[in-house]
Order: structure tokens, then C-alpha cells, then sequence
């Protein structure tokens, strides 16, 4: 017996000269081969370790602000990549890992599944890493970290809605603003480097230069007045009395200086629209029968409308009175009274016609805004901003809104959005998840050793590589321990041999 024992020291011993020292010293350096990616640019916090170039084994420690961030209850993934491993998270603020791989591996190796505070902000110094990593080679190879805070969800939103704006719509100036503002915010979307403060004033800058954008005062569309001068000229002069006739003369030439006028406005056509209506209507017949002519010139002018370019209720009003216009002009029946009534709701409708808002720009604010999350800010103002935006809603679904009524809802949305406050971070406590002693959340296993497998959480206590607040190997902070356990299982299996050949010769003698 005391030489089975003999040999099987005598293996350990073999087996702990023949294996280099974990993260063994190199005069060949790299750095950076092992790195702590940390995104919290999203709702959810990513943080993973990940080897950059090819490596066989490494021994890092992960230290992180317990009042910022806390492990949940499945602290880690492993990969299947790694053979072996350790993971020590029973002290708080501190992971510490150690693993082996049989071949040399890149990639993701391990995923933390930390959580944040509530109102907590990540920051630079929220995430530290120390340790190194060892090549096949045995070259010694540093660790970092990498924390990517800014967020640009809103500011992509907002360059993203800004497609459907149309640069004939707005002055030329405010739509120099406009672009110069988006040339601005495309250039801090594409740089890796900004920062969430340069981020935050692009964002700004462009949801203020939208809001100033500048309806163009383009060419009046002079369609409706060209139909109805056009109409008015198949009038008789004889079927109507000297008087009225003369007013409707003096309207039509009227009504014809604003056709050939290349710089009237929509104002000035639209007025010549509705006086040439006026005088049209009151065309007094000289003859008792029944006259639908003007009844008729009016119900064909209207037609030349177009339904976008009016408000829902005010267009409603006039199909009412285009379809009361039609039965009338169908009926053979109908009295000289019937076709004046009809004559005067028509041009009543068409009169009071009112111009659809442009909404654009609050079309563009309203569809950005769906990117603030409320968990980022204080209730106060989420409160105010959900106002707003409920507001902006109502007025950008409201098909008589006026265009004062967008210009109102867009600028308190951009006032709103400006107003949103971020929370401060939480100074943690004792109900911090990922603690050490009675507090923790951790389960921690037996102390067995990982395996190598598919990724495997860690949340077993059953030897399959997890563990949740404790240690997974209870091997300590060191990596040669590792390696010591290792050796361990290799020398037990040799004693149980040595034993079994005995007993087996013991049984022939």
C-alpha cells in the first residue's frame, strides 16, 4: 500500500512540473486579447467576456459598482468552447474566472446576466477587469474592457421619420436649417467615438429645426377658378337680368386678372373663387321657367376639387351638397326654389371650405418619439412628455385640425421632449442582488469543477459549470488551483487502479 500511495505522489508530482503555469510570464505581450464587452446602450445590459484572438486558458477578475449594477438570479453562461472552468461571484462587486480550454478558442466564452438599478446610468467606471490570458504558445496576454453607454435609438428614430418631409413644402431657408441640422446628426450616428452629450444636442438641433420648418408659400393652385371662369362663359346674357348680369360681367373679368396673374396667391384665387360663386348665384332668370344653368356650372366647378387639400368635416359638408346639387339638377320636376336652395348650399359648402393642415413635421416628431423609453426618466417629466404626445396624437388623427392646432401640439411636444429629465443613479442597498452572506441571491453549488458542453447556465448546483452568488469550483481565486483539481481527478483515478490491480493479484495468489 505505502508503495501505491508512493507512486501516486510521485504522478501528482510529475503531472504539476509538466503542466506550465497558468498565465505563465512571456517576454512576448499582447494586449487586449481578453475583453469585457458591455453594452448598455439598450433596455436590456449585455456584458460579455470575449477572446479577441486564439487562446487556451485565463484567469480574470470582473469588478463592478454593486449600487449601479447586481448579478440576477442566472449569473452566467458558459460557453461550450470552454472545457473547464471557474467562477467565484460570492464577494460583492467581484467575479472571479478561471478556465481551461482543450483547444485554443475565440469568441464569446461567458455571459453575465447583470441587471441595473433602477435609474441607474452605466458608465466608464461602472465595469473594471484585470487578469491575464495565455496563448498555445504559453505567450502572456492582457485583458480589458469595453463599455459602450451612448444611446442614439431616439436620434436614429428622428433622422429615420424625417423621410417622409418634402423640401418643396418649406421655405428655402428653414429647409437649409433642416438639412444642415440632419447633415449633423448623420455625422454623430456614424461616429463610434461620440459621446451620449453630443449625441443628445444632434438630437436636439434637428427636433428644433423641424419644428421651425416654414410652410412655402408655392403657386395657388388655380384649377377650381380656371373650371368655373371657364364654365361662366356659356352663360347667355339674355336668360338674366341687366343688373345681375353686370355684377357677374365685372366678377368674371375680375376673376380672369387672377388667372393671368402668374405671382396671385392661393389667398387672391381663392377669393376670385368665391366672389365669381356669389354673383353666379344670384343670376336673376328674366323667364319664369326653371333655370339650372348656373346650378350646373356651380356642380362642375366643385367637382374639379380635390378632398386633400380640405379638412374631414368641411369636405363632408360639401359631397353633401354636391349629392343634394345632383337630385335636383335629375329632377325634371324641380321648381325654380328647390334649384336656388340647392344653388346656395352648394356655393355656401364651397365657400366655407377649409385648408387642410400640413403635418409633416409633427408626423415626423410624433413617430421619433416612440423611441424614448420611460424607464430612463423621471415620472414628472415622462409624465409631461406622454401629455404632450398623447396631444400630438389627437391632433395628428384629427381631420379638422388646424394648422395653428399642429403648429401648437408640435412645438409643446419638442418643449416636452427637451423638458425629459434622466434618473439619477440609486445608491443601491441591501436588497442589491449578487451579495455575499444572507442577503445573496447566489445558490451555490457543491464546488464541482465545469464541464465542457452546450452553453450551459448557471444556475445548477449540480456540478454542470453554474453557479449563482457563490463559487462554482470552490477552487479559489487562483488559476493553478484549477489546474491542482485537475491533476487531483488524474492521481485519484491512478490510486483507483493501482488498488485494483493489487486486490486483483492479491485474489490469484
Amino acid at each position: 500500500m505505502k508503495r501505491i500511495l508512493a507512486m501516486a505522489l510521485s504522478l501528482i508530482l510529475c503531472l504539476s512540473l509538466s503542466v506550465p503555469a497558468f498565465a505563465a510570464e512571456s517576454a512576448d505581450t499582447a494586449g487586449d486579447a481578453v475583453y469585457l464587452a458591455v453594452d448598455a446602450t439598450g433596455e436590456e445590459l449585455a456584458v460579455e467576456l470575449i477572446a479577441a484572438t486564439e487562446i487556451t486558458d485565463g484567469l480574470v477578475t470582473i469588478t463592478y459598482d454593486p449600487t449601479v449594477v447586481s448579478l440576477g438570479e442566472a449569473d452566467y453562461t458558459v460557453s461550450g468552447k470552454v472545457t473547464m472552468h471557474s467562477v467565484n461571484a460570492s464577494e460583492e462587486g467581484t467575479v472571479k474566472i478561471s478556465w481551461i480550454s482543450a483547444d485554443a478558442v475565440t469568441g464569446t466564452l461567458f455571459t453575465f446576466d447583470f441587471s441595473k438599478a433602477e435609474g441607474a446610468e452605466i458608465s466608464a467606471d461602472t465595469f473594471g477587469v484585470s487578469g491575464t490570458a495565455t496563448d498555445e504558445d504559453g505567450n502572456t496576454l492582457t485583458v480589458g474592457v469595453d463599455v459602450d453607454t451612448v444611446d442614439k435609438t431616439v436620434l436614429e428614430s428622428l433622422v429615420e421619420a424625417g423621410g417622409i418631409l418634402t423640401e418643396e413644402s418649406y421655405t428655402e431657408g428653414s429647409w437649409a436649417a433642416y438639412e444642415e441640422a440632419l447633415i449633423a446628426a448623420g455625422t454623430v450616428l456614424n461616429d463610434s467615438d461620440a459621446t451620449q452629450e453630443e449625441v443628445d444636442e444632434a438630437l436636439t438641433a434637428l427636433a428644433n429645426a423641424i419644428a421651425a420648418l416654414e410652410l412655402e408659400d408655392t403657386s395657388a393652385d388655380k384649377t377650381a377658378l380656371q373650371a368655373l371662369y371657364s364654365s361662366s362663359l356659356l352663360l347667355a346674357e339674355s336668360s338674366y337680368t341687366e343688373e345681375s348680369w353686370a355684377a357677374f360681367s365685372a366678377e368674371l373679368a375680375e376673376a380672369l386678372a387672377v388667372l393671368e396673374n402668374a405671382d396671385a396667391t392661393q389667398e387672391e384665387t381663392d377669393a376670385a373663387f368665391n366672389e365669381l360663386l356669389a354673383v353666379i348665384a344670384a343670376l336673376e332668370p328674366v323667364s319664369d321657367e326653371v333655370n339650372m344653368e348656373a346650378l350646373l356650372l356651380v356642380y362642375e366647378a366643385s367637382l374639379k376639387l380635390t378632398e386633400d387639400s380640405w379638412t374631414t368635416g368641411s369636405w363632408a359638408t360639401l359631397e353633401d351638397a354636391q349629392t343634394a346639387a345632383l337630385a335636383v339638377l335629375n329632377d325634371e320636376d324641380a321648381t325654380q326654389e328647390e334649384v336656388d336652395a340647392a344653388l346656395a348650399t352648394l356655393t355656401d359648402a364651397i365657400a366655407e371650405l377649409t385648408a387642410a393642415a400640413n403635418k409633416e413635421a409633427l408626423d415626423t416628431t410624433v413617430t421619433a418619439a416612440a423611441a424614448y423609453e420611460e424607464s430612463s426618466y423621471t415620472a414628472d417629466s415622462w409624465t409631461a412628455f406622454e401629455e404632450a404626445l398623447a396631444a400630438a396624437e389627437a391632433v395628428l388623427n384629427d381631420g379638422n385640425a388646424t394648422q395653428e392646432e399642429v403648429d401648437a401640439a408640435l412645438a409643446a411636444l419638442v418643449a416636452a421632449e427637451e423638458g425629459l429629465t434622466l434618473k439619477t443613479a440609486s445608491t443601491g442597498g441591501d436588497d442589491n442582488t449578487g451579495t455575499s452572506g444572507d442577503d445573496s441571491t447566489g445558490t451555490s453549488g457543491d464546488d464541482s469543477m465545469g464541464t465542457s458542453g452546450d452553453d450551459s447556465t448557471g444556475t445548477s448546483d449540480d456540478g454542470s459549470g453554474a453557479a449563482t452568488g457563490g463559487t462554482t469550483t470552490g477552487t479559489g481565486d487562483s488559476a493553478p488551483v484549477v489546474l491542482f483539481s485537475i491533476i487531483a481527478v488524474f492521481a485519484a483515478a491512478t490510486i483507483v487502479i493501482l488498488l485494483a490491480a493489487k486486490k486483483k493479484t492479491a485474489g490469484q495468489q
